[in-house]
């Protein structure tokens, strides 16, 4: 499951028209593994996107907790 894809993702827009693409081409066949590497490609994206918010909130707090 992933999160909404109508939400900005800056880092993964390339990654989810794949998706969406996929999903076009094969409508059926999605449902039997046709766009399993895109989803992978998508997930792997948000998961270095979540990873990159963890490091920035993390600066911003030690930033904030210093002043």
């Amino acid at each position: 499951m992933h999160p909404p894809l109508d939400r900005p993702h800056p880092l993964c827009q390339k990654v989810i028209q794949n998706l969406k693409k996929c999903h076009a081409d094969n409508p059926r066949r999605k449902f039997i593994g046709a766009c399993n590497e895109a989803k992978r490609a998508l997930d792997e994206c948000f998961r270095k996107e979540k990873e990159e918010k963890r490091r920035q909130n993390l600066r911003r707090s030690v930033a904030g907790a210093a002043q």
